[in-house]
């Protein structure tokens, strides 16, 4: 995790197999909409089986359409075939990549789960509604939020140490993520290169996402931030970088400024028991 090593991925997925893997991936509910409320929210493509299937199946059908040939049972198998899932899309999507297309809230609200020990929320910009009169004319009273899409996911305490160990010293070890570090708030992260197009066709206008996830702090986590940047390169040195100053301000604001220590006076005649002072008539008074 602190490193980012793709290679342990490849080899997790392997062992993992595709059964347990898609069983994670509908417990986290990813490609399915988090409820936030904003309009036009997108479901994502979750790396599954059935997805993969669909998205060849389309490509085909498209093919036989601009032929103006129709669909037969015969191109349902091939479809079929071609979509049968090889230890090559395991281990792709074992670190991001094959059919996952996550958006950055469905990310927000993974992150913030894994730092809540499996309590998963819904996103949301509206806290609370104060009372008054709606558009129609009608008197609306005080409404706060709820949550109807919270969900629980289990997750060993052994596993959840795991996991936060290694994204805090992702940022605050020898890690990927080191750019994002915040003195004193135990920021936690992942970094992550998300490959928008394949080596042969890759270029300035569809070079890599860099992605960036991310709690603080570690032990009692109060802020959670994803960080998408969008044809830019590597997630540790484009994304990672943006999400410090948000941490930043957020501590400023959230905690009180310390108090600024009191200026030092100099001693009085009635402060300094002892001395006695005699005017020189000739620059300042000397203390004998």
């Amino acid at each position: 995790i602190a490193v980012s090593a793709d290679g342990y991925y490849y080899r997790l997925g392997l062992k993992l197999g595709v059964e347990r893997f898609e069983k994670w991936v509908r417990l986290f509910r990813f490609g399915e909409r988090t409820g936030i409320d904003l309009p036009r929210e997108a479901s994502g493509l979750p790396p599954t089986r059935a997805v993969k299937q669909n998205i060849t199946r389309n490509v085909l059908k498209r093919r036989k359409t601009e032929r103006k040939e129709p669909w037969s049972e015969r191109d349902e198998q091939m479809a079929l075939r071609e979509a049968r899932w090889t230890d090559y899309d395991m281990a792709a999507s074992s670190f991001g990549q094959g059919t996952n297309a996550s958006t950055p809230v469905q990310v927000l609200r993974y992150v913030g789960g894994l730092a809540m020990g499996g309590q998963f929320h819904t996103p949301h910009l509206m806290r609370r509604i104060a009372s008054g009169y709606g558009r129609s004319g009608g008197w609306q009273p005080e409404m706060a939020y709820q949550d109807p899409g919270r969900f629980t996911v289990p997750m060993a305490s052994e596993t959840r140490e795991i996991v936060k160990r290694g994204m805090w010293l992702a940022v605050n070890g020898s890690g990927t993520a080191t750019a994002a570090a915040v003195a004193g708030f135990d920021v936690c992260g992942k970094t992550g290169t998300a490959q928008v197009a394949s080596n042969d066709k890759a270029g300035e206008k569809n070079r890599d996402h860099a992605w960036f996830m991310s709690f603080a702090p570690r032990d009692q986590p109060e802020l959670a931030v994803v960080i998408l940047t969008e044809n830019a390169g590597f997630g540790g040195k484009q994304s990672a970088p943006r999400a410090k100053p948000i941490y930043e301000e957020y501590l400023r604001l959230s905690r009180p400024a310390p108090a600024e220590p009191p200026i030092a006076q100099g001693p009085s005649s009635n402060e300094a028991p002892g001395l006695a002072t005699r005017p020189s008539g000739r620059g300042p008074d000397r203390l004998e």
